[in-house]
């Protein structure tokens, strides 16, 4: 029997995780992106790439999908979306997509559980899942009335989207006092509007103490799990994930399953948390309702999850194994760039930077069994610099 294909919609690094995953099983991967100077479509496992509109374009990114279906025979095919805007066309547009592609996504209600902070966060309060301290402001006036409520530093960031992280290039941002949190309260605010903005105790410690579990959820049962920890990341305070390895840690999965369950949740979800020195607890951060870029981090300690939700997709028996293992993850180019960047500055050394790398290391796009996607991200390497 043939099987179905796999239409991948944006990102980078993910999308190249995905190809390689599906593509190994003899599963056709097909992609589309709103630039070409996307590195996974050179991947051998890339059936055919597809140009398309900016995905917050959502009328045109609609037609293009369906016209995708008709005239390339993709009729059937299984969509997996790699990012927050194109997690909102699929899931908001889920009916009319789906006379044509199988959607492997929650209706937006429980996808928004995900997507607006404010909903997850009190759904985890409500669970007993330990979760920073919070205040959701309906503007500036208010703001400085609740602020009574927290203790400082806090941290200022978007309810929901990832809009201000492309406008800002961080995803929130540290205050220390009452005026540094009313300047960085109007700078979101500028981007996202006075009432899309939560602001929350700051949990101390380094970023290697941000941990993640990830599964593809069905009927309230985890399939395939994946637990680990951030390493690096870009920005260094609040960004993208550049080094991660892999953790074994069932209070991390027990929680992580709570509170998918609580949020009556469907399909892939990956949660971060961040581990408070003060009293040893896992916090919630945020669950995103999508694939992630160091996913791969499960492939090569037993979970598949691309896998999984693939069979998710086509209700096919899914693997229930936890990982194990002991490996490093890293998307080089950008790790040691920000790292560069850190020891400019002063904050980081290169030898110590260099020593990290000691261990079982699976590197994010260098890979001798499907080569190009590295060597043509170093010759575009100016142009993505500049881009960062």
């Amino acid at each position: 029997m043939e099987k179905a294909p796999v239409l991948i919609v944006g990102n980078h690094v993910t999308s190249l995780n995905i190809m390689r995953q599906l593509g190994e099983l003899g599963i056709d991967t097909y992609l589309t992106h709103k630039t070409k100077n996307n590195i996974s479509r050179f991947s051998k496992y890339c059936k055919k790439f597809f140009l398309s509109p900016q995905f917050t374009d959502i009328p045109k990114m609609l037609s293009f999908l369906i016209d995708l279906a008709e005239s390339e025979n993709l009729k059937g095919a299984v969509l997996m979306p790699t990012n927050d805007d194109t997690v909102i066309v699929l899931s908001q547009n889920k009916k009319k997509l789906e006379k044509y592609f199988i959607v492997p996504l929650p209706e937006w209600n429980v996808i928004n559980r995900a997507f607006d902070k404010r909903i997850t966060l009190e759904i985890a309060k409500n669970s007993g899942i330990p979760i920073p301290k919070p205040i959701y402001p309906k503007n500036l006036e208010d703001m400085k009335l609740k602020l009574k409520n927290l203790q400082f530093p806090v941290v200022i960031k978007p309810a929901m989207g990832k809009k201000y992280y492309f406008a800002a290039g961080t995803k929130m941002h540290m205050a220390e006092d009452e005026d540094t949190a009313i300047k960085y309260f109007n700078i979101v605010a500028k981007v996202m509007g006075e009432d899309n903005i939560i602001v929350q105790e700051y949990i101390p410690g380094p970023m290697s103490e941000l941990y993640n579990y990830a599964t593809v959820m069905k009927d309230g049962v985890p399939y395939g799990i994946f637990t680990g920890k951030k390493l690096r990341q870009h920005p260094r305070d609040f960004g993208v994930g550049t080094a991660a390895v892999t953790v074994f840690d069932l209070e991390l999965t027990r929680i992580g399953t709570e509170l998918l369950k609580a949020c009556e949740y469907e399909g892939v979800g990956y949660i971060e948390f961040k581990k408070d020195p003060r009293d040893g607890q896992y916090k919630l951060i945020e669950i995103n309702p999508r694939l992630w870029n160091f996913m791969d981090l499960g492939h090569v300690t037993g979970v598949n999850i691309p896998l999984n939700l693939y069979k998710y997709a086509l209700n096919e028996p899914m693997q229930k194994d936890h990982i194990s293992g002991d490996i490093i993850w890293i998307h080089f180019w950008t790790d040691f760039g920000e790292t560069l960047k850190e020891v400019i500055k002063g904050n980081e050394s290169l030898i110590d930077y260099f020593k990290s790398l000691n261990g079982n290391l699976r590197f994010a796009v260098a890979s001798w069994k499907d080569p190009l996607p590295f060597i043509m991200e170093t010759i575009m390497l100016p142009y993505l610099l500049l881009k960062r």
